[in-house]
């Protein structure tokens, strides 16, 4: 099973990164996703992660089981949409 969370910063609550990893494999084989933007978190091998913007320690947050991504993008059409599509389709088709 999938897992994701957020790093965030016990001294100034920054969310430094994502990690996402599985329940069956140990946190060290877990993929590290920086922040998209700003400094993100800081790592040294051997030691724990440290936010970028202060120094502060880190901790996981927040913590949910994840879908893979590409389950996210196989829907590109919401159910709506393909409503609107099926008015459009019988607005143009002739009366008898």
């Amino acid at each position: 099973m999938k897992v994701r969370a957020e790093l965030h910063c016990y001294h100034c609550g920054y969310i430094a990164a994502t990690v996402e990893g599985s329940l069956e494999r140990p946190i060290e084989t877990a993929r590290l996703i920086q922040a998209p933007v700003g400094p993100g978190a800081y790592i040294q091998p051997g030691d724990r992660p440290r936010c970028g913007r202060c120094g502060g320690p880190l901790y996981l947050a927040e913590i949910e089981l994840a879908r893979p991504r590409h389950h996210l993008r196989a829907n590109h059409s919401s159910p709506a949409r393909r409503h609107t599509h099926a008015q459009e389709a019988a607005a143009h088709t002739p009366a008898a």
